[in-house]
């Protein structure tokens, strides 16, 4: 009876360990596309650093702006993901532009 108990208490252990592990990065992004991803989240105030590596700076950051953006929160880049970041950033280059012209 014990030995189950104990069994019990790794799998739930375990499952406790699996359920908040924290996302990583879809294994189609590449190290260039990570970083400009990071850059581009960073120049939008997004906290994070241009490593290239999915850290928990990068999945924290991801996670704001997907939940900033009314996207599924799951700190993963996937193509909405990336696509939201890159139409947010265009807007944004645009406002400033269009200020810098007096418009």
């Amino acid at each position: 009876m014990r030995n189950g108990r104990i069994v019990a208490s790794l799998l739930a252990a375990l499952l406790v360990v699996l359920l908040t592990a924290p996302p990583t990065v879809n294994a189609k992004v590449d190290v260039p596309k990570l970083m400009h991803v990071q850059k581009t989240l960073k120049a939008l105030d997004y906290s994070c650093h241009c490593t290239g590596k999915m850290d928990a700076a990068t999945v924290e950051a991801i996670q704001l702006f997907q939940k900033d953006h009314g996207l599924k929160v799951d700190g993963q880049l996937t193509p909405e993901t990336v696509s939201a970041i890159e139409k947010v950033w265009e807007d944004k280059v645009k406002k400033a532009e269009q200020e810098a012209a007096g418009q």
